[in-house]
């Protein structure tokens, strides 16, 4: 909205909306570069020393329970009448995929 509605003023599917994804992409881009120069050592640090990072496999299921919980917050919301207030099934998939995708397999090879 700060770019005057740059791409926002056509119905998605259309011609021109097809030719504003690139600039987008490029926007997004710009728009989260901060957040990984001050969030990505913390990925990498939270990590044993020595251990292996998560294969393609758990990335791949990891990226697939974060789908799934997203797509269930988004049907049904993120807040529940229950003691803490929170939607605690999608809300566990999603943190189930923080130990899928992030934590180490054991001891990686010595070099």
């Amino acid at each position: 909205m700060l770019a005057g509605g740059m791409g926002l003023r056509w119905a998605p599917g259309e011609a021109t909306w097809w030719l504003w994804r690139p600039v987008w992409i490029a926007a997004l881009l710009v728009a989260l570069l901060p957040f990984l120069f001050v969030f990505g050592g913390l990925e990498t640090s939270s990590r044993r020393p020595g251990s292996r990072p998560p294969g393609p496999l758990r990335a791949i299921l990891g990226a697939g329970v974060t789908c799934a919980g997203l797509t269930f917050l988004a049907l049904n919301g993120a807040g529940a009448d229950n003691v803490v207030g929170v939607n605690l099934g999608p809300a566990l998939l999603v943190l189930t995929d923080v130990g899928l995708a992030t934590v180490g397999t054991g001891a990686g090879r010595q070099r």
